[in-house]
């Protein structure tokens, strides 16, 4: 037999060496999954559901009946699982995901309300102000400040601090009751379409009213012919024209068609389920401006008012009567403002000092920061280049805020598809398997031998980094929502749920959960720069714990890599793929760089074949 290194000399038989057939295959298989990115969410976590529930039922099982195969038993084991997953999801929504829901959406209404310029000076006095305050006047003990506090009080600037700051509670406040009541509304109307009731006649009233006739003018002459033909009539009955026919017939005529059009939307259950949630939105928009406009208003404000005093007594320290006092004097200018500021502090005998120190500090702050940035050489090039720029960097950013908001609100819809998927693909694993194994022996036997082994090391590669990952993000998670609670700061939940994301990209998930915590501690009622350094140092702790505990005992040696080259492999996976790319791009690298190239064993996933095995 001719040598091997003779053949590869010659020409062309390297060319004729290439595995055209294996590149086939996975180029078709890649051309696939370019094709089904839309739905990769539904399916990575349909995969990794499924992978989890299979591993705690294959367990369970290998208990209960060692040695034996039992499909029933696992089938019953399968049916536990899930319930218990529904209870616990049940349990958590039921606690917290009213609350949740109410962050985001209060997020995303101030993130499309912002002022770039407002954000900028609240942004600057908390930070660049805060330390020209605190090296320029000192602490409450030092003579200077209460110099400067002396004179601030002798020019009567009270309430210059808390004027800006009221603006904020004010916004605050009008969007988080709107909302609260849009999500009551909300909730009231989904309750009485699943028993049937007013609101159910509601949404009839509204779709004859409003809908059906601009469908029935789209398809005119279709809807005239079907109510022909359902009284016997001639197919071009009415059809020609209306001259010929009565008003009576006209009237019952589009009556009877608008409710043949409601039977046609009942029947399909995505076009139902679409023009539910806009006469939702109608309903709630309506019932909105009648409340605006009624006399309930003050009092459904003020309970709200009360609520969030309670839920946030340091964001919101006036009591109601205070809070619309100032608010009827802060529309009539700073003057008017500070004369009733003045009068809040003289009738808060334990308070008034305190919050007048406050307000002192909130002034200088902004001031000193303002001066810093009309006359510092680095501030006014920072300035110039930011006056162009600035809005487009803040209207750009707020974007990515909605469409981060809109897809963080939308995940339970598709996380309750993946679930029921998960469901079928489950029970059914016994019969799956079968199916899969007989491709082995049929015309798909080549296809089958080239792909399925390695898909069947690349997926338990990704469902045990995921399910590691998983734990580790969920230990995150909560030890970040304490640091939140105790420290004061406000969207703990909201954050908290970034944080659990943000969790599963290596390194950069760290900067991308940390940076709306940083600004959040910074841009709050009461917020501070010194805040924001502790949570940044919290933060910190918490990912040392990840890395010095949490990770080596939960993901183990076997599946890291040099966090250099992770860095290198998020960045280039985000370049080129998006969020799927910081997600998958490390275990994809663990499956190229150990298995594919050096072939290295993976403790329970891989374990390759001795060199010079047939591979029998």
């Amino acid at each position: 037999m001719e040598p091997e290194e003779n053949r590869l000399s010659r020409p062309g038989a390297l060319f004729g060496a290439v595995p055209w057939a294996s590149l086939l295959v996975w180029g078709t298989l890649l051309v696939a999954v370019y094709a089904l990115q839309e739905l990769f969410f539904i399916i990575l976590t349909t995969f990794l559901l499924s992978f989890m529930v299979r591993r705690i039922v294959v367990r369970l099982a290998s208990r209960l009946r060692p040695g034996q195969e039992s499909p029933g038993l696992e089938r019953w084991l399968t049916l536990a699982s899930f319930t218990a997953m529904v209870l616990v999801v049940w349990v958590v929504f039921a606690a917290l995901g009213s609350r949740f829901i109410e962050q985001g959406h209060i997020m995303l209404a101030k993130a499309q309300q912002v002022r770039p310029a407002e954000t900028l000076n609240s942004l600057l006095s908390r930070t660049v102000g805060a330390y020209l305050f605190h090296s320029t006047y000192g602490d409450a003990g030092d003579p200077r400040y209460q110099q400067a506090f002396k004179d601030y009080q002798a020019k009567n600037r009270h309430g210059e601090g808390e004027y800006s700051a009221f603006t904020r509670l004010q916004s605050d406040l009008r969007i988080g009751f709107e909302l609260r009541y849009e999500q009551t509304e909300r909730q009231r109307l989904r309750d009485e379409l699943l028993q049937g009731g007013t609101a159910s006649e509601g949404f009839d009233r509204w779709f004859l009213t409003v809908e059906a006739p601009a469908m029935f003018a789209r398809h005119r002459e279709a809807y005239l012919a079907r109510w022909a033909a359902s009284v016997g009539e001639p197919a071009d009955a009415g059809a020609t024209g209306d001259e010929r026919v009565t008003p009576v017939v006209v009237d019952d005529r589009d009556r009877a068609i608008r409710l043949m059009i409601l039977d046609d939307v009942k029947a399909d259950a995505a076009k139902l389920a679409g023009l539910k949630r806009e006469w939702e939105t109608a309903t709630v928009a309506r019932a909105w401006r009648e409340l605006a406009a009624s006399a309930e208003y003050r009092a459904a404000f003020e309970h709200y008012y009360e609520q969030r005093r309670q839920e946030d007594p340091i964001g919101i320290p006036f009591d109601y009567r205070t809070y619309v006092a100032l608010g009827e004097a802060h529309g009539q200018g700073k003057q008017v403002f500070g004369a009733a500021f003045r009068k809040y502090l003289a009738a808060e005998e334990k308070l008034g000092r305190a919050r007048l120190r406050e307000d002192f500090e909130q002034a200088t702050r902004a001031e000193l920061a303002r001066q810093w940035w009309i006359t510092n050489p680095a501030a006014v090039s920072l300035r110039a280049h930011l006056s162009q720029d600035v809005a487009g960097i803040v209207e750009t950013a707020a974007g990515r805020i909605e469409t981060a908001m809109a897809h963080l609100i939308s995940i339970p819809a598709q996380l309750v598809t993946s679930l029921l998927l998960t469901v079928f693909i489950t029970l059914d694993m016994f019969g799956l398997k079968q199916g899969a194994r007989s491709l082995g022996t049929s015309r798909l036997a080549p296809f089958y031998n080239e792909v399925v082994p390695s898909l069947v090391v690349f997926g338990r590669l990704v469902g045990r980094a995921f399910s590691a990952q998983g734990l580790i993000a969920l230990c995150n998670t909560l030890l970040t929502f304490v640091m939140l609670w105790l420290l004061g700061i406000q969207n703990e939940l909201l954050l908290s749920g970034i944080v659990l994301l943000a969790s599963f990209i290596p390194v950069l998930g760290v900067f991308i959960a940390g940076a709306p915590i940083v600004l959040q501690a910074i841009l709050q009622p009461g917020g501070s720069l010194t805040l924001a350094l502790i949570a940044a140092v919290g933060i910190l702790l918490i990912h040392l714990l990840e890395a010095a505990v949490l990770s080596p005992r939960i993901i183990g040696k076997s599946l890291h890599l040099h966090p250099v080259l992770i860095l290198v492999i998020v960045v280039i996976g985000e370049h080129l793929f998006g969020l799927w790319g910081l997600l998958l791009g490390v275990p994809v690298a663990v499956y190229v760089l150990r298995v594919a190239m050096l072939r290295e064993p993976i403790p329970g996933i891989y374990e390759p074949e001795p060199q010079g095995s047939s591979g029998k």
